[in-house]
């Protein structure tokens, strides 16, 4: 019987919430496609960042670097408001 892997990545983003401050997501990829988001946290655009800055730094920390998408999570924005 042949053992099936998934590819598993994901990444940290944010996005302007609807009353001027940002939410933090989780996204999930499967195999390259994406699979779900999960809002973390709804918080002023500082904090926000401090959050990304902080779980970026402690993946890579722990050795999880190689699971996060290639571009850094402060970086991650969605222009367009939820």
């Amino acid at each position: 019987m042949a053992e099936q892997t998934d590819k598993i990545r994901f990444d940290l983003r944010m996005r302007p919430a609807a009353d001027g401050r940002f939410e933090v997501l989780l996204r999930l990829y499967r195999d390259g496609l994406f699979a779900s988001e999960t809002s973390i946290a709804v918080v002023k655009e500082g904090k926000a960042k401090l959050i990304l800055r902080m779980a970026d730094y402690q993946l890579a920390r722990q050795g999880y670097r190689q699971f996060l998408s290639e571009m850094p999570a402060v970086l991650q924005f969605d222009a367009v408001a939820a």
